[in-house]
């Protein structure tokens, strides 16, 4: 088993890693000043300015995408 697919506790659910969905993996978010056009840049507060974050659920095959797509 990968890092990215630990066990989290009790539940046998994978993590798996993504690109954190609050600053799109970019690692910072932009925060405006008002009566400014450039915004100061701080690290994301939801993946603490890495761009990725851990989220439960099962790896998809691509046996799972033929399915669903033919």
């Amino acid at each position: 088993m990968t890092p990215s697919q630990r066990s989290h506790g009790e539940t046998d659910e994978p993590l798996l890693l993504v690109a954190c969905p609050h600053c799109n993996g970019l690692a910072v978010v932009v925060r405006g000043v008002v009566g400014c056009f450039d915004g100061i840049e701080e690290a994301c507060p939801e993946c603490e300015g890495n761009g990725q974050t851990l989220v439960q659920g099962e790896p998809i095959t691509m046996e799972d995408l033929e399915d669903a797509h033919g």
